[in-house]
Parts: C-alpha cells; sequence; structure tokens
C-alpha cells in the first residue's frame, strides 16, 4: 500500500491523500458527479495574520511564491484561497487552496 506524502512549503505542511482512501464503493460512485477540481493543492496550518486575501491576494501569491523560491523552480500560482466555510471566520490557523 502507498504511503501518503508530505512536503514543507514555507511554514506550512501540503498532504497528498493516499489513493486507495479515494477508492469508491460502487454505490457511492452512482450518488458522485465528476467536478474539475479547481485547486491543486492544499496548504494546511497556514498563519492567517499574514495574507488578506480579500484585498492583498496578489501580494499574497507573491509572498508564497518568493518564500519557497517556485519561479526558479518553473512552478506559476494562478490563485488563492481561504479554504473555509462561507458563515464561519477564519481561525489563526487555516487551509489554503493553491
Amino acid at each position: 500500500m502507498p504511503v501518503a506524502t508530505h512536503a514543507v512549503v514555507g511554514h506550512s505542511a501540503i498532504h497528498t491523500p493516499d489513493p486507495d482512501d479515494l477508492l469508491l464503493s460502487p454505490p457511492e460512485i452512482q450518488r458522485s458527479k465528476s467536478v474539475k477540481p479547481r485547486f491543486s493543492i492544499i496548504v494546511h496550518q497556514v498563519p492567517t495574520e499574514d495574507f488578506d486575501l480579500d484585498r492583498e491576494k496578489k501580494e499574497g501569491i507573491a509572498k508564497i511564491m518568493e518564500e519557497n523560491d517556485l519561479a526558479k523552480k518553473g512552478f506559476k500560482i494562478e490563485d488563492i484561497i481561504w479554504l473555509k466555510k462561507k458563515d464561519r471566520p477564519l481561525g489563526r490557523l487555516a487551509s489554503i487552496g493553491v
């Protein structure tokens, strides 16, 4: 069984789930619908005081790119968003979709 992988980005961890955990049983497959994922990477435990994505999204993207030398590695971030329920405020730490 493959082991889930982790990588560190800045001060946050990126988690890639074990593919075996994503397998659905036939009834679940029948109830599911196919959607195109909007974000490829989920970063957990991001300090929320470092980012104001409502007003300064470009600056947040630039900060992530710079802290992790992503441009040198050939990566580009097109969009980022806090992953939270709309009716709940951000806590001290949150997950972000990249």
